[in-house]
């Protein structure tokens, strides 16, 4: 995975900078390497020059003094060569330190470069521990909004259900209302035709009965129509008994009209009205 692509590209790291580290320490020794060679070299070109020089002044001077000369040469040489030792000495010593600080100096920038990453990697780990947090956070956020979100929608559609509802009970009340007033129309109709016709016929029964009888039964005509009032009175009642149906089946406002309605004496007004009619008729035969 990505982690342990990671650890090994920080190993890999950590090895390139181990190799860099040494090599640059391999080369400050060589340069401790080179100096000393160098300083052997001048030393072994002091001694070919003072041997040169010495070889030439013995020869000079073989004559007068080659015993002597040359003790007091050679004390010399040795007291120059020794000098050169020693500065040859000082200078691969101060190289040495040189090498050493330069190397102190290489691990010291190393170590400040790991710190500087560890640092670097804590920091990232806890901007990733952040953002892992904050996604939680908006995660749940999310989720809680879309709950709201869901529970709103339940209840516009409850809603829009009990709007719905209340149309299609308004809707069957009002149909229920319609049927009703045709209902009552008919049986209007139905009553005004009955009452037409029971007119018709009491009319037809007034006008014959007198030519049969004259005037010795004057009291059977006024006796019929009276026979005849309870059948007007049924009729009535029919009609009651249609509307009180029509009635259960509309809604209670409706009902109360409706009852109203049918309360309303005019039915019965017109009947006695007839039947006084009938009895001024067989009056007047």
């Amino acid at each position: 995975g990505f982690k342990t692509a990671n650890s090994k590209l920080q190993a890999l790291q950590a090895s390139v900078k181990v190799a860099k580290s040494t090599h640059r320490a391999a080369q400050i020794m060589q340069s401790v390497a080179t100096a000393e060679a160098q300083a052997q070299s001048a030393v072994a070109a002091v001694e070919a020059k003072l041997a040169t020089k010495s070889k030439a002044d013995l020869v000079a001077a073989q004559r007068k003094f080659e015993a002597s000369w040359l003790k007091a040469r050679l004390a010399a040489d040795t007291k120059k060569a020794s000098a050169a030792k020693k500065v040859a000495a000082a200078k691969v010593k101060a190289a040495e330190k040189k090498a050493a600080a330069q190397i102190k100096a290489e691990l010291a920038k190393e170590t400040a470069k790991a710190k500087k990453l560890a640092a670097a990697q804590k920091k990232k780990a806890a901007a990733k521990a952040r953002a892992a947090k904050k996604a939680a956070a908006k995660k749940a956020s999310l989720q809680v909004a879309a709950a709201k979100k869901a529970a709103a929608k339940k209840a516009a559609a409850k809603k829009a259900s009990a709007k719905i509802a209340a149309a299609k009970k308004a809707a069957a009340k009002k149909a229920a209302a319609k049927k009703a007033a045709a209902k009552k129309a008919s049986a209007k109709i139905a009553a005004a035709k009955k009452a037409t016709a029971k007119k018709a016929a009491a009319k037809k029964s007034v006008a014959k009965k007198p030519k049969a009888k004259k005037g010795t039964t004057k009291k059977t005509p006024v006796k019929k129509p009276a026979a005849k009032k309870p059948a007007v009175k049924k009729s009535t009642g029919k009609k009651a008994v249609v509307k009180k149906s029509a009635g259960k089946k509309a809604t209670s406002k409706k009902a109360t009209v409706k009852k109203a309605v049918a309360k309303k004496p005019a039915a019965k007004k017109t009947t006695t009205k007839k039947v006084a009619a009938k009895k001024s008729v067989a009056k007047k035969s």
